[in-house]
């Protein structure tokens, strides 16, 4: 996998992924922080009120301007990853098949993604991500317990999205594709810590689709016996 990692920084750093996730990120940074700072007051009462389910101390909870900032922030934080990443669902394939027809010449996969299912599989590993992160919000302020499912809230965003996208653009038979399902999940996982860093979470979700991209073709393309010269 250290080479599929290599591969993949090299990719994230190209000029075709750039053109492609950038706009996207900073577009949907102007969508959401703009009406976030002006129905700032609103959301603070509504996060102010969460705070009362945490359990002893959620009574005694202020938030005075500077969290108000943080909260703020924090919320943008994770309505640009979910819009990056139904954006990535609905327009990421071409970027993912030049990477693959750049990296490995044999490439001759004819596999394709429908984009309905695509953005499907987004809005609803999303939707879960968002039940889990108000069912489980109290938790997150609890130390190292709530990073740790901040992690796992990530994961679940991520994982479904990441092996539909790749594993349709592959033909592989089921069962070779099966090997890499362990890899695929620690490709995730890593993939979820980039969430965690401002203008990095634009990058997230093709990030995770590239690595595993790589993960599987790198397994297999280098498995496969070159073809005798013809004489």
């Amino acid at each position: 996998m250290t080479k599929a990692f290599l591969k993949t920084l090299r990719d994230v750093f190209s000029l075709n992924v750039l053109l492609f996730v950038l706009p996207i990120g900073i577009g949907s940074a102007f969508v959401w922080f703009l009406p976030l700072w002006k129905f700032e007051d609103s959301l603070i009462q509504g996060i102010s009120h969460l705070f009362t389910w945490i359990p002893f101390v959620g009574h005694f909870a202020e938030v005075d301007k500077h969290d108000s900032f943080w909260i703020t922030l924090a919320t943008g934080h994770i309505l640009i990853s979910i819009t990056v990443s139904i954006a990535t669902a609905l327009f990421g394939k071409k970027v993912l098949r030049s990477i693959a027809q750049k990296r490995y010449a044999g490439f001759d996969h004819k596999g394709g993604t429908n984009p309905i299912k695509a953005l499907y599989y987004a809005r609803k590993a999303n939707c879960v991500f968002l039940c889990w992160l108000g069912a489980t919000f109290p938790l997150l302020f609890v130390p190292y317990l709530g990073t740790v499912l901040m992690v796992v809230l990530w994961f679940i965003q991520l994982a479904r999205p990441t092996t539909y996208r790749v594993e349709t653009l592959l033909d592989y038979d089921k069962k070779i594709l099966k090997k890499y399902r362990w890899k695929g999940r620690l490709v995730v996982l890593f993939s979820a810590l980039l969430n965690f860093i401002p203008i990095a979470n634009f990058f997230t979700p093709l990030f995770a689709q590239i690595f595993y991209l790589h993960t599987v073709l790198g397994g297999e393309e280098g498995n496969k016996e070159p073809k005798p010269a013809v004489v």
